[in-house]
């Protein structure tokens, strides 16, 4: 599962253009959406990605996840090898919850 996630990451089907962008050293893919400083932009999600959404909602369950609480948005951050995602506090669009998987190294 995680080796077909990892493929769709870096070869996305029917990507049109370069889908990483760079951010503070990283580079990171949106999907879902944009978050604008006036709510969500949305932006559809693709196939291969609400199998992984589908996978967290299962696996957290109705606790995390409500069953009416969307999973609309993931971001995909890359990080070198010894880096990861530094302390933060997320943005009001993150609320009520946030999942993170890690894919090709331990969390």
């Amino acid at each position: 599962e995680e080796e077909y996630f990892l493929g769709r990451v870096y070869r996305p089907s029917g990507a049109v253009g370069d889908p990483w962008a760079l951010v503070s050293g990283r580079r990171v893919q949106a999907h879902g959406g944009e978050v604008h400083e006036k709510g969500m932009i949305a932006r559809p999600i693709p196939d291969w990605l609400g199998k992984l959404l589908k996978s967290v909602r299962e696996t957290c369950g109705d606790d995390a996840f409500p069953a009416n609480v969307q999973l609309n948005h993931a971001l995909v951050n890359e990080y070198a090898p010894g880096g990861g995602i530094m302390p933060h506090q997320d943005g009001p669009l993150y609320f009520p919850a946030v999942a993170i998987a890690s894919l090709g190294a331990s969390a």
